[in-house]
């Protein structure tokens, strides 16, 4: 899809793969999102799979992301990311944040976190299943992360 100051709504639906700028997403479950996004709202009900978005003044919302997921890659700037990880489910993360910071659950976590003036980086595994292939990547500068619901 490409589009431009639209309202996008689905209830359902396998992957979606957008270009996107100055538009409203309203998403209900969804297995993947492939997006490159500029002043653009995101809300998704449930992503059971990959979530790949390369943003700039864009937030994102997305209400479940159930364990056993595959990936998960944010490179953004100036937007805020809430992604409600299940508590149950297990991944490798490995972060870097300028000028915000990345929230984890730190109960269940075995990382490695640097905290140098406005930089935060975070490398490790969270949850207790340490063989599953789950990954979170994340790149933001400007926009907290939240990876908790």
């Amino acid at each position: 899809m490409l589009s431009k100051y639209s309202k996008i709504y689905l209830d359902n639906g396998s992957s979606l793969v957008c270009e996107s700028k100055y538009d409203t997403y309203e998403l209900g479950k969804l297995t993947n999102l492939v997006a490159t996004a500029g002043y653009t709202h995101f809300s998704v009900q449930e992503l059971t799979k990959k979530l790949q978005i390369n943003a700039k003044y864009s937030d994102v919302e997305i209400d479940n992301v159930p364990a056993g997921f595959e990936q998960i890659k944010v490179d953004a700037s100036y937007g805020s990311y809430k992604l409600g990880i299940s508590p149950d489910a297990s991944y490798h993360i490995d972060g870097y944040a300028r000028y915000c910071k990345i929230y984890y659950p730190e109960e269940n976590a075995q990382v490695n976190r640097i905290n140098d003036n406005n930089d935060m980086k975070v490398n490790g595994f969270i949850g207790k299943n340490q063989s599953v292939k789950s990954s979170v990547v994340l790149n933001s500068s400007y926009g907290n992360i939240r990876l908790v619901k």
